[in-house]
């Protein structure tokens, strides 16, 4: 194969004649592109299953789905939740305030993942050794914020279940209207608390990884750290976020436990 004279060169330590090759290009992407790109496919894929947690969560229980099961072919609680939802609702039900979960996990993930790295990047150049202490402090940080400005719509999804005349921007005014930024103040700390947790855990477990030479630095190692880092975050958060959703529930009554600890009698 010929190649063009203009890229060959002398080279001055042999004194004979190279390839010029071009260095290779690197593609630096806005610090907002990873929270946008991951926030909306997060809540386009997990919308359904967010609706049937927060459903399960903030509804009364009724008893006439368990007439017709036995205790031995009960389905689950997600099932009957699903179920009940399709029914009523249709399969739009289970994609009910989605654009308030795309906004709410745009302005949080943007934020907190924007604000981890800038942190991060900060703190690495004073100090060249990032600790996790650093790391947890950062993400908590980050996740603060995020939580400030993600989580009023957010809200909107739990308050539409008890309200079916709410919509997504209404019920976004709504809600500011009346409760205010403070009102979230619990929600901003569980949101703390999941970013640090998960961001932090997620650093930590993948440079444990790459520590043990078994594995590279790919998308391999990436995908078992978040595998990992959402196990950590899941059991440290999913308690707090449970009864937070029941304490913001209106004063319906509720029922505390899930479909299988309900007992219909005879």
């Amino acid at each position: 194969m010929d190649l063009p004279l203009s890229k060959l060169v002398i080279s001055p330590q042999t004194n004979v004649l190279i390839y010029n090759k071009q260095p290779k290009r690197i593609i630096e992407y806005p610090f907002w592109f990873g929270g946008v790109a991951s926030s909306m496919t997060h809540a386009i894929i997990n919308h359904p299953y967010d609706m049937i947690k927060v459903r399960m969560e903030t509804r009364q229980i009724a008893t006439k789905p368990f007439l017709i099961y036995s205790a031995a072919t009960r389905p689950s609680a997600v099932y009957l939740t699903m179920e009940r939802i399709v029914t009523h609702e249709g399969i739009r039900g289970l994609y009910r305030g989605l654009y308030s979960g795309i906004l709410g996990q745009v302005a949080y993930s943007t934020l907190r993942f924007g604000i981890y790295g800038k942190l991060k990047n900060t703190i690495t150049k004073i100090q060249e050794q990032l600790t996790f202490t650093k790391r947890f402090f950062c993400a908590s940080l980050s996740g603060y914020i995020g939580g400030f400005f993600g989580m009023p719509p957010l809200i909107v999804i739990t308050r539409m279940q008890e309200n079916e005349h709410l919509r997504n921007f209404s019920g976004l005014c709504h809600i500011l209207k009346n409760y205010g930024f403070g009102n979230f103040k619990n929600d901003v700390k569980i949101c703390a608390l999941m970013t640090s947790s998960q961001l932090a855990f997620y650093d930590q477990f993948k440079k444990m990884l790459l520590s043990t030479k078994i594995f590279k630095d790919n998308t391999l190692t990436y995908i078992i750290s978040g595998i990992l880092a959402s196990l950590v975050t899941t059991t440290i958060v999913s308690p707090v976020h449970q009864v937070n959703n029941v304490i913001k529930h209106s004063s319906k009554p509720l029922l505390f436990g899930s479909f299988n600890d309900f007992d219909p009698g005879p």
